[in-house]
């Protein structure tokens, strides 16, 4: 097992570095010629090892790469879905070493996509086509990469229905997330999430302090006035905003005070005081109660120096984040009523929103769900942990809704310290290794 496993690592890193070389940043056009080199090295890879492969085609995003394998018509489909595209990242934003070459730095890997999602996607790739070359697989196998998640894809649950019969599987297995150190965790929850913009304008144009200070209303202050009333104490003040929260099970409740204490939540986010809510950890805070953070405000003059004015115009933006069995769309509507009702009437107000889609909850109860866990336990010798997610990822919602009795496993594979998004994403060899194995024991006969 030992060597079969140091020999896949070889494979896995010779194509790893490949896979990363392709600059996919789906969020610029000038990348479109990598977006398309990948989509080819992906499709020419899985075709040479005896995949039927296809190119599902949306309107106006990327290629999502569709490439089955049946290895017996008796045997269970699993569906694993992945990306190929990536976040931005340049020398300039602080990369020591080109993020777009995969650098190994002690005992981890460095480089954009390391983990998210190319480094994750590519250890099931690699163990599939190694059982392929065995005649070990023992599961048929549905890969389904596609080249939008970074930037949003609003073509995907149109493909998943128009493709429903073709991509029909078992299991839906994806591997996007990260585990809780050196503990292995299955997802089992994501928030749902809505943005909102608010303008105030309370003059045709900005005006001297010194001519009209004191006797004009100041939109920075009228706007703050209002978004100083949405919350208190680390609870949201809106009437309405925790209708269907649901609270947690006693089982779900152990888990995150044990996940609390693995993942130091407060060093990670480097801030100097958590602001839960009393009687509840930082994990169940952040994956099962909903919140609402103002993400930004803009307002007057803020360049060097000083400009003595009273500013005409203020803008905030706002973020939500909803929590089983919510409804986004409600949440949302509640928020922007209020901000509409606490406006003056000498403000003119405009409000902006858009929603990310409603919360999810998995239902692990599944035996599919099992040997994954079973795979996962025997891997890392410890409990599997189920982690509740306070992020969301869009996808799963989706094949939520239209693969509706399809179970659904987050076996996230990747380090908790990965930095994914950010400068010096990374892979630890312990996590790689691991990932490895799990991919090997999971998807070959033994």
């Amino acid at each position: 097992m030992k060597n079969n496993i140091s020999q896949l690592q070889k494979t896995y890193i010779t194509l790893l570095k490949e896979f990363i070389s392709f600059k996919t940043v789906s969020t610029d056009k000038a990348f479109k010629g990598d977006i398309l080199k990948a989509v080819s090295w992906i499709s020419d890879m899985c075709k040479a090892h005896g995949f039927s492969v296809s190119l599902l085609q949306g309107k106006i995003t990327n290629p999502v790469v569709c490439a089955s394998y049946v290895a017996n018509k008796k045997a269970k489909t699993v569906l694993v879905y992945g990306h190929y595209d990536v976040q931005p990242a340049s020398r300039e934003d602080g990369w020591k070493t080109d993020p777009f070459v995969l650098t190994k730095k002690k005992d981890r890997y460095v480089a954009r996509g390391a983990v998210d999602n190319k480094g994750q996607i590519l250890a099931h790739m690699v163990a599939v086509f190694d059982a392929i070359k065995n005649k070990t697989l023992q599961h048929n196998v549905i890969f389904l990469i596609e080249g939008n998640e970074e930037s949003g894809n609003p073509d995907l649950f149109g493909l998943l229905k128009k493709y429903k019969s073709k991509l029909k599987a078992d299991l839906i297995m994806i591997s996007d997330g990260e585990m809780v150190g050196l503990h292995p965790t299955l997802d089992i929850s994501f928030r749902g999430g809505g943005n909102m913009r608010i303008e105030y304008r309370t003059a045709d144009n900005d005006r001297h302090s010194g001519l009209f200070g004191g006797a004009i209303p100041n939109a920075a202050i009228e706007l703050a006035t209002v978004i100083s009333k949405l919350k208190s104490n680390n609870i949201v003040s809106l009437d309405g905003f925790y209708d269907g929260v649901s609270c947690s099970n006693p089982e779900i409740k152990r888990q995150h005070e044990k996940l609390s204490k693995l993942q130091p939540i407060q060093k990670l986010a480097g801030v100097k005081e958590l602001k839960t809510e009393a009687g509840i950890s930082a994990c169940e805070q952040i994956g099962l109660r909903p919140t609402l953070e103002v993400s930004g405000f803009f307002s007057g003059y803020v360049g060097e120096g000083y400009k003595n004015i009273v500013p005409a115009r203020a803008e905030a933006r706002i973020n939500v984040r909803t929590v089983h069995s919510q409804s986004t769309a409600k949440v949302m509507k509640i928020l922007k009523d209020f901000v509409i009702k606490e406006t003056p009437k000498y403000v003119d107000v405009v409000v902006h929103t858009e929603t990310h889609g409603d919360p999810v909850f998995l239902d692990l109860n599944h035996a599919h769900i099992h040997e994954v866990k079973n795979v996962l336990a025997e891997v890392h010798n410890k409990e599997v942990l189920h982690k509740t997610v306070g992020g969301s990822i869009p996808v799963v919602g989706q094949f939520a809704s239209v693969f509706k009795k399809t179970p659904i496993a987050m076996a996230s594979l990747c380090n908790d310290d990965c930095n994914m998004h950010g400068v010096g994403e990374n892979f630890t060899e312990y996590h790689m290794t691991k990932a490895l194995q799990f991919a090997h024991r999971y998807w070959c006969i033994r």
